[in-house]
């Protein structure tokens, strides 16, 4: 172990994740939150993270996956019923689609969205209710 080990945040870009190993010549990074140690990245993570990347198409931060995990979980855990939302998060920006008849769902699962950490924005992509 070094005794001056590098880290990046959990939200970092797969790209700084990259040039830092590069420029350090080391396999694996700390990876941290809010100042504290949440786990380790490898040289073998980031290949991975990159062929899916390359796979799918899609370039997604891990920190973003995560955010829409936390979202879509909160909202399961609301209560509201019939609340039958789609959660996509770019760059910390979250988008929620669904047929939410009732403006006052709507409005809850805006809130449930803006006050999670790490969210930047939320954008409502709901279908207008009918007449």
């Amino acid at each position: 172990m070094s005794r001056n080990p590098i880290g990046v945040s959990e939200d970092a870009e797969l790209g700084h994740v990259s040039e830092l190993m590069q420029k350090h010549g080391i396999k694996r990074l700390l990876v941290t939150r809010d100042g504290g140690l949440v786990g380790i990245v490898s040289r073998a993570d980031l290949l991975k993270a990159l062929v899916t990347t390359e796979r799918t198409g899609v370039d997604v931060a891990a920190g973003d996956e995560a955010l829409g995990r936390s979202i879509a979980a909160r909202l399961a855990d609301t209560g509201i019923e019939n609340l039958d939302v789609k959660v996509t998060v770019i760059d910390g920006i979250v988008h929620l689609w669904g047929d939410i008849q009732n403006e006052e769902s709507r409005r809850a699962a805006c809130v449930v969205a803006e006050n999670i950490r790490g969210v930047k924005g939320v954008v409502a992509h709901f279908s207008e209710p009918s007449a």
